[in-house]
């Protein structure tokens, strides 16, 4: 969109040059994170306050062109049948995925039982409420516009000329190009990190368990999770799909086992809390409510069954799961030394915060 705008081009790009944008995005992340996970998170942080600050500009711009009036009809729910809040929770869900990516630094953060939790909570809340602010924002504005808003390839670019600073809308497209970019370069970290303890634990090979000597970094899980991030989407480009296309492709499969994860986590953590004698009624009423709406959400995902590559993006993660449960029952029949390595690491962690370290 952004070289469509600047060049005035009426035709998308080629195969070619969408397969360059991929590569040199992945790149770019791929050196950051190989680096430092101290560049890494400020360039995240950089990036995505200056892109929300162009969002929160176009906002509050619509919403002073509209003369801040109130819209009752978003608030009326008259159209909130099952079908729309299932639909809803899927949308939600696929765009908020990823707020918990905090949790993967635990080990590399300074005071990490206060500062892990408290970016969790915080991201959870001020990105909730940038989401409901821009979504009312967004609907106020696309009323009576010829293309509605879920037709539209730039929404916040149609709402910069109706608002009367269209020449932001250039600015815009840097600044979702910066977010995409933060966001490649978060899914790289935390998947990383992932894969490194895996790594360590026995579960995959020792190798993407190693550790940079100078830069402290887990640097070939690093560069394994690149390279994973760049193969589909660049093979998806070179065949002409669309980026929103594959966005949505590649993303159903990751917000399906997000919402697995969910799940799992939401039954795991009253358990635990029970194990340790610290189970209250709140956390059991949080953990049903996470859960509810978690299937609510996974439900809505799968049925009715979406057809064409949507439904195959639903079948590739099937597969993937599937093929993660044989890999699991495996090592924990075939080589208990992993489950060991694993509860050992765990006991570690354990008496090295109760006993106040690193808080």
């Amino acid at each position: 969109m952004f070289l469509k705008d600047i060049f005035n081009l009426t035709n998308g790009l080629p195969p070619i040059l969408l397969v360059v944008a991929i590569l040199a995005s992945v790149a770019g992340s791929w050196y950051i994170a190989y680096r430092d996970i101290k560049l890494s998170t400020r360039v995240m942080l950089g990036l995505e306050l200056v892109s929300v600050a162009f969002i929160l500009i176009v906002v509050i711009a619509t919403l002073f062109h509209q003369g801040f009036s109130i819209d009752l009809s978003q608030f009326a729910f008259k159209d909130l049948t099952l079908t729309n809040l299932r639909l809803g929770l899927v949308m939600a869900i696929f765009s908020f995925t990823g707020f918990e990516s905090a949790a993967t630094l635990g080990s590399e953060a300074k005071s990490p039982l206060k500062s892990i939790p408290r970016a969790l909570l915080q991201s959870a809340i001020l990105v909730g409420l940038l989401f409901v602010v821009a979504s009312y924002a967004q609907v106020v504005g696309f009323k009576g516009n010829e293309i509605t808003l879920d037709k539209s390839d730039a929404p916040l670019q149609v709402l910069a000329s109706k608002a009367g600073i269209g020449f932001f809308g250039i600015l815009i497209s840097v600044g979702a190009i910066f977010s995409f970019f933060a966001c490649v370069l978060a899914c790289i970290n935390a998947g990383a990190r992932v894969l490194f303890l895996m790594g360590r634990h026995g579960i995959f090979h020792s190798f993407v368990g190693g550790a940079h000597e100078s830069n402290e970094t887990p640097h070939n899980a690093v560069s394994l999770v690149s390279v994973i991030a760049f193969i589909p989407a660049a093979f998806l480009a070179w065949k002409g799909n669309g980026m929103f296309d594959i966005y949505g492709w590649l993303g159903t499969i990751a917000t399906l086992g997000f919402i697995l994860t969910y799940i799992i986590v939401s039954v795991a953590a009253p358990v635990y809390l029970y194990r340790r004698n610290e189970l209250k009624t709140r956390h059991i009423v949080v953990s049903l409510a996470g859960i509810t709406f978690m299937v609510v959400a996974l439900i809505g995902a799968v049925y009715p069954w979406p057809g064409g590559p949507a439904g195959f993006s639903i079948i590739a993660f099937g597969v993937l799961l599937l093929l993660g449960i044989i890999w699991g029952v495996v090592l924990y029949f075939a080589l208990p030394k992993v489950h060991s390595a694993i509860n050992k690491d765990m006991d570690e962690i354990k008496t090295r915060y109760e006993d106040g370290a690193g808080i």
